[in-house]
């Protein structure tokens, strides 16, 4: 098994399942031109194009409502947050209404720090 970092796991997640089905799709603050946070998309924005890494506003309940979107239409968005902070206000779009899910079942990922610093 090899032995890596955190956010380059994560990476490698997210790559091979964009190779694998072109509805994959990353959006979120700094994920693009910066290469997200602690350089978890280092490199996809030249690997797959603007049209599957997609900067977002600074806008945690923006990113959550347009991978939600997203999702409802047949994509597969990954939403990265840049911290948790805010995130959790979002959360009440997404998943915590049981009559959204009950009507319109997407599949949507969430990603974003957890602790101080990835390792």
């Amino acid at each position: 098994m090899a032995v890596m970092r955190y956010a380059e796991a994560i990476r490698l997640a997210m790559t091979e399942e964009m190779e694998r089905d072109d509805a994959v799709f990353i959006c979120g603050e700094e994920v693009a031109q910066y290469q997200g946070t602690y350089r978890v998309t280092e490199g996809m924005l030249q690997k797959f194009g603007p049209r599957r890494v997609v900067d977002t506003p600074i806008s945690e309940i923006g990113i959550a409502g347009l991978a939600t979107g997203a999702a409802m239409v047949g994509l597969k968005p990954i939403a990265e947050f840049m911290t948790w902070s805010f995130a959790l206000e979002a959360s009440h779009g997404v998943g915590l209404s049981p009559h959204f899910v009950a009507v319109f079942p997407v599949l949507a990922v969430l990603n974003g720090l957890a602790a101080s610093r990835w390792q």
